[in-house]
């Protein structure tokens, strides 16, 4: 399983917006592997583009509260049937 993969099941899995380190132990936990958060930060980038380019949603960044860092989640148009398939 690419790390793209790893990223997008984890966000379209969870019911709450994710910080990156939430990110990163929810795939070691779930897929025993350790991503970066460098690099998971760039497959969330490579998803949004992908859904922003299909018409299909985007990953939303919010501001944590109180603290320096995001949570994303991620946001699907309701009218799309668009898929990302992982490279």
């Amino acid at each position: 399983m690419t790390q793209l993969s790893r990223v997008l099941e984890i966000l379209e899995t969870s019911s709450k917006p994710l910080a990156l380190f939430e990110i990163k132990a929810a795939i070691l936990e779930r897929f025993r592997q350790l991503d970066s958060e460098a690099g998971i930060s760039a497959r969330i980038r490579n998803i949004r583009h992908r859904l922003e380019n299909d018409g299909a949603g985007t990953v939303r960044a919010e501001k944590a509260e109180n603290v320096s860092w995001y949570r994303y989640r991620l946001q699907r148009n309701t009218t799309s049937n668009a898929v990302i398939t992982p490279v």
